[in-house]
C-alpha cells in the first residue's frame, strides 16, 4: 500500500518549474568566462539550486570558465576558439556570460583599454547571437575587485575600473535584450555589512581581491537566480496540532496525519528540496545573513499551533531534527535552515554535481585541449568514456534529487530532553554492565552529546571506532578529583602520538553537583578527536599512526560506553549525530 501511495503522490508532483523561472526542462546551460566562472562554485551551486528546486526538470550543465580569460580568450585560446569548442559545440539554449577583471589589466581606468574591451564585448555578443540564435543569454556584471576591506591601490580604486565596464554590460544587455545580473553590487553590499560587523572575516570574503570565497560565490549565485526569477519557497505546512488537522501545505503532498497520546504523525513527499548551505562555516554565515540569502531563496516554513506545554522533539525518518517550545511551532521555524534527511539529500545531490564537473574538467582541460594537436589513437575513446562515466553521474544526480516519502513525529518530550542540541539523534544503549552499546551501526566521523552527573564517583569512558577486537579510541569521561576527563587514548600505544593542543582545563570546567553537558567529536581519516565541557574546548587530539590494518575495518567501527562494574555514573540525554566524513589526504 505505501509503494502505491507513493507512486501516486510522485505522479501529481509537478513536472517542471513556474513559467516565471528563466529556465526550462530541454536546457542546456553553459557558463562562460574566466577564473571566476573556472572556480565551479556560483554555477556548481547554481546547479544543485535548479536540481533540488526543481526535481523534474531536465536541465544540463556545462562550465567553461578558463582562467585568464579576456574578452579576446586567453590561454584557452583566440576568442574563436573559445567560443566554437566551449560553447558552440554544446548546442546551449542557455548562455551565461562574465568577463571584464583581466580586462582591465589591474591599473586605474585607461580609455583605451576600456575601447578595446567595449569592442571585443560588442563582437562577443554578435557571435554568440549570430550562432545560437534561439539561445537566451546572460550578461553578468563582473564581480568586485575588493576595494572596501583593504585600501584602493596607488592610482585609484580598480573596481571602479568594474563598475564602468558593468555599466557597459548593462547597456548593451537593454539594447539587446539580453539578462543581465549584477555580481558587482551585490557582493559590495555584502562586503560592506560584513566589514562593519566584523573586519576579520569580512577579509577572508574574497582572500585575494579576486577571487570569491564560497561565501561569496553564494551570493553570486543568488545574483544570478534573481535575474533568473528563481523562487524562495522549498515547501510549507502549516498544522492545526490541537485537532491533528491539515491547515495548509504547498509544494509538498501531507498525508495519513494522526494525533495519539498528545503527539502528530504523518507522511510528507515534498516536491523540492532546501539549498545545502555549511552554515557552521562563520564566513558563510555572515554572508548569508548579511545577502538576505534565506528570506530570498531558502524558505521551508513548518507551522504548529494548539499544542500544549512542554517541549516537542521533531523527528523525520527517525532522525531528531531538535527540540521545539510550542511557542516556537506556532511561530514558525525553517526547517531549510535544520540538519534534517532533506538537507542530507540535497547535499548528496551536491556531492554528485562536484563529481560529473570534476570528469568534465577532465574530460575537457586534461585530455580534449591538450591531446587535440598531439594524434594520439586512443583520445577519442579515452573521451568517449570520460562522457559516458559523466553522464552516469548525471543520472545519479538527477535521480538522487527525485522526491522521497518522509516520516515526521511530532512528540511530547520531557523539559530536560530540550537541552539535546538541534541536529542530534538521541540513542537507547544497549548491553551489559560493563559496556553499553550506543548505536549498532559502524561509524567513522560522528558527534556524541550526553549529560553526565557532577556527582559521579567512579569512571567511564566513550569508545570510538570500536572494532571486532574491541580496540578503539577511547575517551576519559572520569570527572572525579583528580580524574582525566577529555583524555584520549589510542587503539594501540604509540610513542609519536601527538599530544593535546590544549593542556586539561577541565576543572575549570566541571559543575559539581549538577549535570554536565559533553560533547565529543571524531574526523577524519587520522582520527582527530575534540571534546567540549559545558560549551568549552577541553581537548584536541590527533592520531598520528592510527589502527593497525588488520584490526580497524577500515577506520569504521562502533560507538560505546564503558562503564565500571559497580557504582556506575548517571548519564542522560544520550544523544548521536553523523557528520560526512572529511579525509586527511
Amino acid at each position: 500500500m505505501l509503494a502505491l501511495a507513493l507512486a501516486a503522490l510522485v505522479a501529481a508532483a509537478p513536472p517542471a518549474a513556474p513559467a516565471s523561472f528563466h529556465l526550462r526542462s530541454g536546457d542546456r546551460v553553459v557558463f562562460y568566462g574566466d577564473s571566476i566562472t573556472d572556480q565551479r562554485l556560483y554555477t556548481t551551486f547554481i546547479e544543485t539550486y535548479v536540481l533540488t528546486r526543481f526535481p523534474h526538470l531536465d536541465v544540463r550543465f556545462i562550465h567553461s570558465g578558463w582562467g585568464g580569460d579576456r574578452v579576446t580568450g586567453g590561454q584557452g585560446g583566440q576568442v574563436d576558439v573559445r567560443l566554437q569548442r566551449d560553447v558552440f559545440a554544446h548546442r546551449p539554449t542557455v548562455v551565461t556570460v562574465m568577463l571584464g577583471m583581466n580586462d582591465g589589466r589591474y591599473r586605474p581606468f585607461e580609455q583605451p583599454i576600456y575601447d578595446r574591451f567595449v569592442d571585443g564585448y560588442e563582437r562577443l555578443i554578435r557571435t554568440l547571437r549570430s550562432e545560437l540564435p534561439q539561445a537566451r543569454l546572460t550578461v553578468i556584471q563582473p564581480s568586485p575587485y575588493d576595494d572596501v576591506t583593504r585600501p584602493p591601490f596607488e592610482g585609484g580604486s580598480y573596481n571602479q575600473v568594474m563598475l564602468r565596464f558593468g555599466a557597459f554590460i548593462k547597456q548593451v544587455a537593454a539594447r539587446e535584450h539580453l539578462g543581465f545580473a549584477d555580481f558587482n553590487g551585490d557582493l559590495v553590499a555584502v562586503l560592506k555589512k560584513m566589514n562593519a560587523e566584523d573586519s576579520k572575516v569580512a577579509l577572508k570574503l574574497i582572500p585575494d581581491r579576486v577571487h570569491p570565497s564560497e561565501a561569496g560565490h553564494l551570493v553570486m549565485m543568488q545574483s544570478l537566480l534573481k535575474a533568473w526569477g528563481a523562487p524562495a519557497l522549498v515547501t510549507s505546512v502549516e498544522i492545526d496540532g490541537a485537532r491533528g488537522r491539515l491547515v495548509a501545505a504547498s509544494n509538498t503532498q501531507v498525508s495519513d496525519l494522526v494525533r495519539a497520546d498528545g503527539a502528530l504523525r504523518w507522511t510528507q513527499l515534498d516536491r523540492a528540496l532546501p539549498m545545502p548551505i555549511d552554515l557552521t562555516d562563520p564566513v558563510i554565515d555572515m554572508a548569508v545573513g548579511a545577502s538576505g540569502f534565506i528570506s530570498k531563496l531558502d524558505l521551508q516554513p513548518f507551522k504548529v499551533t494548539g499544542l500544549g506545554t512542554g517541549p516537542y522533539a521533531l523527528r523525520i525518518d527517525d532522525q531528531q531534527v531538535g527540540v521545539f517550545r510550542p511557542a516556537e511551532l506556532a511561530r514558525g521555524i525553517n526547517l531549510a535552515t535544520l540538519p534534517t534527511p532533506m538537507s542530507k539529500q540535497a547535499n548528496d545531490v551536491h556531492e554528485l554535481t562536484l563529481k560529473h564537473n570534476d570528469i568534465h574538467f577532465t574530460r575537457w582541460r586534461l585530455v580534449q585541449t591538450r591531446l587535440e594537436k598531439d594524434g594520439a589513437q586512443q583520445t577519442g575513446g579515452a573521451l568517449d568514456a570520460l562522457d559516458k562515466l559523466e553522464q552516469e553521474l548525471v543520472e545519479r544526480q538527477h535521480a538522487t534529487a527525485r522526491p522521497r516519502l518522509r516520516r515526521f513525529e511530532l512528540v511530547p518530550v520531557s523539559p530536560v530532553a530540550a537541552n539535546v542540541p538541534i541536529g542530534f539523534t538521541p540513542v537507547f544503549g544497549s548491553g551489559d554492565l560493563r559496556q553499553v552499546l550506543l548505536d549498532g551501526n559502524r561509524r567513522k566521523d560522528l558527534e556524541v552529546y550526553l549529560e553526565l552527573d557532577g556527582e559521579s564517583e567512579s569512571p567511564a569512558t566513550l569508545v570510538l571506532r570500536m572494532t571486532d577486537r574491541g580496540r578503539g579510541y577511547r575517551v576519559s569521561l572520569d570527572g572525579r578529583e583528580g580524574g582525566s576527563f577529555g583524555r584520549v587514548d589510542p587503539p594501540v600505544a604509540v610513542k609519536d602520538a601527538r599530544p593535546p593542543a590544549k593542556p586539561p582545563v577541565w576543572q575549570e570546567h566541571w559543575k559539581k553537583g549538577e549535570w554536565n553537558a559533553v560533547r565529543v567529536r571524531i574526523e577524519g581519516d587520522r582520527g582527530e578527536i575534540s571534546v567540549w565541557l559545558n560549551g568549552f574546548k577541553v581537548s584536541d587530539w590527533v592520531d598520528a599512526v592510527g589502527v593497525p590494518p588488520e584490526d580497524d575495518n577500515d577506520g569504521w567501527g562502533l560507538c560505546a560506553i564503558e562503564l565500571p562494574p559497580d557504582k556506575a555514573p548517571r548519564f542522560r540525554n544520550v544523544a548521536m549525530k553523523q557528520l560526512p566524513h572529511t579525509s586527511d589526504e
